[in-house]
């Protein structure tokens, strides 16, 4: 009886020493998942940073110009204007709209600071319905790209009327 209770005493020092050093490695698994998403937010806020001081260096009068209810074929350009409020010259390496029916068009060359520039765009006004883009514009300035965005509506073009319907009768020759 003695050797059962020992044994059983044994177990269950051995089961709580088990469960002691479990316990201690999922506490050191969640620091360090802790410490991953502390350096996750510092990466984030980081770039945020980043990005916020690019905007500094680039103004922009608008980043989303709507080009409101337009009529199918109508105006299909429009202008964003920008300063450049960095020390240094401003190149815009390329600008990319998020589909085939937006195209920008960027200066060629660089700005100096304190100039002004635009970002030309066209959008694909044959195309019915409604309409949000972007274009993503890449500078010298900074790795964070700039986004403008387009929006609006294309209303189908209006027939114009036709004349008064022809008489179809059989006994007027005229």
């Amino acid at each position: 009886m003695k050797k059962v209770l020992w044994t059983l005493a044994l177990l269950l020092s051995v089961t709580v020493l088990s469960f002691g050093q479990a316990q201690k490695a999922e506490a050191k698994k969640m620091d360090k998942q802790n410490l991953e998403q502390r350096l996750d937010a510092a990466k984030i806020q980081e770039v945020g940073t980043k990005a916020a001081e690019t905007k500094q260096k680039v103004t922009f009068q608008e980043t989303t110009i709507d080009y409101g209810t337009l009529e199918q074929g109508g105006d299909p350009y429009r202008v964003f204007n920008f300063t450049n409020n960095s020390d240094e010259p401003l190149i815009i390496k390329s600008a990319r709209g998020s589909c085939g029916c937006t195209v920008p068009e960027i200066p060629e060359g660089h700005i100096e600071p304190g100039a002004t520039g635009q970002i030309k765009v066209k959008y694909d006004t044959q195309r019915i319905g409604s309409f949000q883009k972007s274009v993503t514009v890449y500078t010298n300035l900074s790795e964070e790209p700039f986004q403008l965005y387009i929006k609006g509506n294309v209303k189908p073009k209006e027939k114009a009327p036709e004349g008064l319907p022809e008489k179809k009768n059989p006994f007027n020759n005229n």
